[in-house]
């Protein structure tokens, strides 16, 4: 476990969040070592989850919850930059049902009492207001100055504002004795009171998930595979959508993928507020889960299934799947193993610029006959060189070509050189970056240095200096 969070802390970005579900056995182990890995301070919350309702074969005290604690890289971070989102199913929409000439920017809303008391006192905020009657009203309904601990919410200066955008009213008032009126601030749906965009009202989650119950997981499986459960007890739908709709993301990788329960909550997550949310999935195939499982899941949730009830389940079609197998490349840098590995990263580049449509033909050359591959969608370019012989054609085909954004192009290269002196004809029109360099680069970053065991180790050594010096990466070339 050290290993693999050492791992995902640094694939994890600036404002990342981390969410280990975990039982009793092992929580204060995992915690001590998240506080050493993460640190104390970056320590969020333990959701504490009822995963069963009752454990009649309990000998002395029933477990029915299950924890999963909550770790940012960067928790100072995360707050200024507000990732974590309201619970905008606890706000009370019956409230806002006032409106006025503001309605279509502002949306509704609701009066709120503008004096308060039993807080930090302020003189500055203890002062009279005109009211339309030529009366003046004090906080707590007074009219005149006396400090009972009472004050206004807002600065002299912010209720000027206040009144001369329309974010004040007077309303009459038994109660206020320097005036037959009251002043109260409005509270809307759209803006708050400076005036700015309102993302959420409702309030923080908790931390307490009730529902749904373990069992719902098996169920929802069943519906998906024709009444049969292919692995057991996966993580019930509601409560990843739950956690997820807890924070403002935009990509979430799981690397213990099981039935897949993470991508469908993120696709349902997308289908309900019209989210661009991305998923990454990683499991291995043991007994063929991910084949089986994993992917054949999320494929029927996009194209739509029928439960053993005979109900149909309209798919969520706006979603894109693909499913890629991994495998060993070795890391010495020889030129047999920078072709491959540079042939091997198709489908990684296509994840990383978000671009999967591939054509055959490039302007008027083929490609893969010519060693390139080619992938568009209208929007953005791609091409991916892996025989140098076809840079020479490709620059006479862009030279030719009205480009709207600079095509993006990986060239393969020995060293750091994206061929900028070649493509200098066209050099607006393109963006270089050379490979395998960059892959290298990348993996430094993440991978553990090679540990040598060496049968001879004076003459290995001595091959693998020359090798590195040939294949020197330590600069990076081109953009990552």
């Amino acid at each position: 476990m050290s290993r693999r969070l050492r791992i995902a802390k640094k694939l994890l970005s600036d404002r990342g969040v981390i969410l280990i579900s975990i039982d009793d056995n092992e929580l204060a182990n995992l915690k001590l070592l998240c506080d050493q890995l993460f640190g104390e301070r970056n320590f969020v919350a333990k959701f504490d989850w009822r995963k069963k309702t009752g454990a009649n074969d309990a000998k002395d005290i029933a477990v029915i919850t299950e924890s999963i604690i909550c770790y940012c890289k960067d928790k100072r971070l995360c707050l200024d930059q507000k990732i974590w989102k309201k619970d905008i199913a606890s706000r009370n929409d019956k409230r806002f049902k006032l409106e006025d000439e503001f309605v279509a920017d502002r949306g509704r809303y609701y009066l709120d009492t503008l004096d308060r008391g039993g807080l930090s006192y302020s003189d500055s905020l203890n002062y009279g207001i005109e009211a339309p009657d030529g009366g003046i009203i004090f906080p707590h309904g007074r009219s005149s100055y006396i400090n009972d601990g009472w004050i206004w919410k807002w600065s002299k200066s912010k209720i000027k504002w206040g009144l001369d955008n329309g974010f004040l009213v007077f309303v009459k008032s038994s109660k206020s004795k320097g005036s037959k009126y009251t002043i109260k601030y409005k509270v809307y749906e759209l803006v708050d009171n400076e005036g700015k965009k309102r993302e959420q009202i409702g309030r923080a989650f908790s931390n307490l998930i009730l529902e749904p119950i373990n069992q719902m997981g098996n169920l929802e499986n069943s519906d998906l595979f024709d009444g049969i459960v292919p692995f057991n007890n996966p993580k019930p739908l509601g409560l990843l959508k739950y956690l997820l709709s807890t924070i403002k993301f935009k990509t979430i990788l799981d690397f213990f993928a099981g039935s897949g329960t993470t991508l469908h909550a993120v696709m349902q997550l997308n289908a309900e507020d019209g989210g661009k949310r991305q998923c990454i999935l990683c499991t291995n195939n043991e007994n063929g889960i991910c084949e089986n499982v994993t992917y054949e899941r999320n494929k029927r949730v996009i194209e739509g299934y029928t439960k053993p009830n005979g109900e149909y389940v309209e798919g969520l079609h706006d979603n894109n799947l693909r499913y890629y197998r991994t495998d060993f490349v070795g890391r010495r840098r020889t030129p047999q193993n920078m072709r491959r590995l540079m042939l091997l990263s198709s489908d990684m580049l296509c994840i990383k610029e978000n671009l999967y449509t591939e054509h055959d033909m490039f302007g008027e050359m083929p490609t893969l006959e010519n060693g390139f591959r080619y992938f568009a969608d209208g929007k953005k370019q791609m091409l991916i060189v892996y025989n140098e012989e076809a840079i020479y054609g490709l620059i006479n085909a862009i030279e030719v070509m009205d480009v709207e954004n600079p095509i993006i192009v990986y060239v393969f290269s020995p060293g750091n050189d994206a061929w900028n002196v070649e493509f200098e004809s066209v050099s607006e029109k393109v963006r270089l970056t050379a490979l395998p360099a960059a892959i290298y680069n990348a993996y430094k970053r993440v991978l553990p240095k090679p540990k040598n065991t060496l049968l001879n180790p004076d003459k290995e050594a001595k091959e693998e200096r020359v090798a590195e010096n040939l294949f020197d990466f330590e600069e990076e070339g081109g953009e990552e």
